[in-house]
């Protein structure tokens, strides 16, 4: 019994502390936005676990609306209500422990109905999703690592979220060669990531890929087709209500990688079902 009253008063005094971060933490924060001169934002804090290296210090789940603008975004932080961490590091591994923590923590139910299969099955157990640019070097080291566990993997289905950066001139062009070559039978993928294009013009890469279908006018004509056009700019809206603004992102079974992370990857391949 008395074990039993023991955990209680835990759960009791935790519920209560957090309580209290949640509040003053909520607080500071919209006192930052409007110094900052944003009003109009409401916040929602969520304290999810204690960080277990740091006494007093919470991952919490930061869901900010944007009103004025209709955005909303969910940000995951490190804080004892009156401080925020950017970061927590082990040295002697060499990892982060804030995106450790996220990625056990944060799961999100994406629908792929509409996004682009570019490996395996469907109907497979576990679901990839690479928010991805082709011309981007640490996507293009990603899909890379990822292959390479994928390797003896049979009920994983991996799914392309288009996100072509405007810093990248031909990512554009490449996200729309994927597409196109789709609907004609061809997966272009491993060619797209792999850098040997980026040396032509447009007009020497379209050619390039026309010729590889064996049907250039068909090609060409779906490259310009607002049905490829659209459904990329499907992708690029989806990503963005997910809060995401860089490349690569990866979500494995709805867990979230951010950046090029061969630990988090990993840690996301041993979870799988």
């Amino acid at each position: 019994m008395r074990s039993i009253i023991t955990v209680f008063l835990l759960l009791f005094s935790f519920n209560l502390y957090a309580s209290g971060i949640e509040k003053t933490l909520e607080k500071n924060l919209l006192s930052n936005f409007e110094k900052r001169g944003l009003k109009n934002v409401d916040v929602e804090i969520l304290v999810i676990k204690e960080i277990d290296e740091i006494k007093g210090y919470y991952l919490v789940k930061a869901v900010i609306t944007d009103k004025q603008n209709n955005k909303k975004v969910d940000q995951y932080l490190v804080s004892n209500g009156n401080i925020l961490l950017p970061d927590i590091v082990d040295i002697s591994k060499g990892s982060s422990i804030l995106r450790e923590t996220i990625f056990m923590y944060d799961t999100v139910n994406i629908d792929v109905s509409n996004l682009t299969l570019i490996y395996g099955n469907k109907n497979s157990k576990n679901i990839i999703i690479e928010v991805s640019d082709f011309e981007c070097p640490y996507c293009r080291k990603a899909n890379e690592y990822l292959n390479s566990k994928l390797t003896g993997k049979k009920d994983v289905a991996v799914y392309l979220m288009h996100f072509p950066l405007s810093i990248h001139k031909k990512a554009m062009l490449y996200s729309k060669i994927l597409e196109a070559g789709l609907k004609l039978g061809k997966n272009f993928t491993a060619e797209l990531y792999s850098g040997k294009y980026d040396s032509m013009n447009d007009k020497q890469i379209i050619e390039a890929f026309g010729n590889m279908t064996g049907k250039k006018l068909e090609f060409e004509k779906l490259l310009e087709s607002k049905e490829v056009a659209d459904k990329i700019k499907q992708h690029m809206e989806l990503a963005d209500k997910y809060g995401i603004n860089s490349t690569p992102v990866i979500f494995i079974n709805g867990r979230k990688v951010e950046g090029y992370n061969t630990q988090i990857i990993d840690k996301g391949f041993s979870l799988m079902k």
